[in-house]
């Protein structure tokens, strides 16, 4: 949490020991958008597999999961491009850079071992796909990784970029990327015989990163934005944002004979739309940090969850755990989710590993998500409410 350090925040923040600021919506994003990608994860065989009431439900459910991905994204702008460290190279490559790089090679390793033990790959392939890692992602879900680091190399320059906007042209940049998303979005909902005249080489050409540089940048601008904007209009434009993506999916796949995810698409205009509507409405409302211990935990381990989690999954799916049902689906994911923490707590408990695991350093982890940690916490609450007792007693 200290790597961040937040000058001129425009919402209620906790001080952090290093100076700086903390904003507390960025927690329940994570929490939101941490849960959100385990549980799109988790429902995908639902959602390939069945066609009834079950799957229009899974179905509403997993398109607003699908904007974690973007509130990954904004939140990392947000931080980014709100940190004066972020100018400072040398911090850039000694401290942010090696807490991304060193779990993507951990987990690709351990990701590639345990598919050897698994689905009996040759030792050859899984040296092969190691010495791919720096191009090819060893699982699926990793792309991710490989994004962010590069929006965090890009991260100095971007930062100087927007520092050094005047209002007009910050107003064009935001603009222009809104004109991006709002073709494609129409795009989707016209006919085909209507689609090509939608159809911008402009709009391919802009989207840097595979479009993933548009979330990060609107996080930014979000976050800085001070003019409050009623709930209700959020609210309303959230759930229409929600309705196209659900009810395109279902005559998307209708059509097509097989699940189709064009509407959820986590780099498309609608996904990004309702996402930023669901950062605004966190932004504006939730403004005091998790109270719960567990979930301040799961907040600093998001990332080392999201490596581990599609393993756990895998694992799950080999036991023929698989969802049937909607009540067996929520059971699956509260499962996930909590082997997944655990895998990471024990990880981010072992000095030598806490650092390559997590990308958390290990002073940070024994005083806020380690077992260690939680020791102290549980000896702490024991004396108070032992001193509570003595005191009691004494009168």
């Amino acid at each position: 949490m200290s790597e961040f350090h937040l000058t001129g925040t425009p919402l209620p923040a906790t001080p952090l020991k290093g100076g700086g600021t903390w904003v507390c919506c960025f927690d329940w994003l994570r929490l939101f958008a941490m849960s959100g990608v385990i549980f799109m994860h988790a429902a995908s065989g639902i959602l390939r597999d069945q066609r009834n009431l079950v799957w229009h439900g899974v179905n509403l459910l997993t398109s607003l999961a699908f904007t974690a991905v973007p509130l990954f994204f904004m939140i990392s702008g947000s931080l980014l491009l709100s940190s004066p460290r972020t100018a400072d190279l040398k911090h850039l490559w000694r401290r942010r850079l090696p807490r991304l790089v060193l779990p993507l090679l951990f987990w690709s390793a351990a990701t590639l071992l345990l598919l050897r033990h698994w689905d009996g790959m040759r030792f050859g392939e899984i040296l092969e796909s190691f010495l791919a890692i720096p191009h090819t992602p060893a699982y699926l879900h990793l792309w991710y990784m490989y994004t962010l680091i590069a929006l965090y190399a890009l991260s100095p320059l971007l930062y100087h970029m927007v520092r050094g906007l005047d209002r007009s042209a910050e107003r064009y940049l935001v603009g222009l990327i809104s004109v991006i998303l709002g073709l494609e979005m129409l795009q989707m909902l016209a006919p085909d015989s209507v689609k090509c005249y939608l159809e911008l080489d402009l709009s391919s050409s802009l989207r840097f990163l595979n479009g993933h540089l548009f979330p990060f940048l609107l996080g930014f601008f979000l976050f800085r934005r001070d003019r409050y904007i009623p709930n209700w209009k959020l609210i309303v434009l959230a759930l229409l944002c929600l309705g196209v993506i659900t009810a395109g999916t279902w005559l998307e796949t209708r059509r097509a004979g097989v699940y189709s995810a064009a509407f959820q698409r986590q780099n498309g205009g609608w996904e990004i739309s309702l996402a930023a509507l669901l950062f605004l409405l966190v932004k504006q409302n939730l403004r005091r940090p998790p109270r719960l211990r567990i979930a301040r935990e799961l907040v600093r381990l998001s990332m080392p969850i999201y490596l581990v989690h599609p393993m756990v999954i895998r694992w799950l799916w080999r036991l023929h755990l698989y969802p049937r049902c909607f009540l067996h689906l929520l059971l699956v994911f509260v499962l996930i989710l909590a082997l997944s923490w655990l895998i990471s707590k024990t990880l981010a408990s072992v000095p030598g590993l806490c650092w390559f695991s997590t990308g958390i350093p290990w002073a940070d982890a024994r005083e806020s998500c380690s077992w260690q940690a939680s020791l102290r916490h549980l000896q702490q609450r024991l004396r108070r409410n032992s001193g509570k007792t003595d005191g009691e007693g004494q009168s």
